[in-house]
């Protein structure tokens, strides 16, 4: 399956970036179809290639757009390909659309019974593809963000650990169900207090 990293803080500095990007780099060996990323202000950057293959000038430049992003929060997706060819963009994570932008790390069962069911449209070939398509679908003057999430999500069938940002509020989830793992951990550094979290436990 796929990896997931993420950090928070209430000012991302130049150090704490670049312990993303080594986290980000460090999961792309082993999931290494292509590398995403987004967060605050317009973060939205992905490529049909693993983090390490990229020379040090890309990924300086790569942590200067970061930095200057002024982001309070960063999630990056390291991508194995299950189904839709990575040579694609519009195959690869992060997803979006007008109402939110998604990453996803498992393997989707319903994907295209959902998408024939709700008469969804959209051009991407991956199971995860469906995730931000469904929120979009019930979510409407009636139905406030979070049921549109949890409606959305009940009727996935599959593993999913998963970043939802919904664009209008600016909120940003996370969810999972038991078939998948992620860890969070607190960490008081220099730059203060940070929020890391990861697929992988280490």
């Amino acid at each position: 399956m796929c990896e997931i990293q993420f950090i928070l803080g209430k000012d991302l500095s130049e150090h704490t970036v670049e312990e993303f990007l080594y986290m980000l780099e460090t999961g792309s060996y082993g999931n290494n179809d292509a590398t995403g990323i987004f967060g605050e202000n317009g973060v939205f950057l992905k490529w049909p290639k693993a983090l390490y293959e990229f020379d040090h000038d890309k990924v300086r430049d790569i942590w200067a757009k970061l930095v200057n992003s002024k982001t309070r929060w960063l999630v990056g997706h390291n991508r194995l390909a299950t189904q839709g060819s990575e040579a694609l963009k519009k195959n690869n994570h992060p997803f979006r659309n007008e109402v939110c932008t998604v990453v996803h790390n498992g393997v989707l069962s319903n994907d295209d019974a959902l998408k024939s069911e709700h008469k969804l449209q959209y051009k991407e070939q991956t199971d995860s593809a469906i995730i931000p398509h469904l929120i979009d679908h019930y979510f409407d003057a009636k139905v406030d963000e979070l049921e549109a999430i949890k409606l959305a999500m009940e009727e996935i069938t599959g593993s999913y650990s998963v970043f939802i940002h919904m664009n209008a509020s600016d909120n940003l989830y996370y969810l999972k169900n038991s078939s998948t793992n992620f860890s969070f951990m607190r960490a008081e550094t220099r730059d203060g207090v940070s929020i890391y979290g990861s697929t992988r436990e280490s």
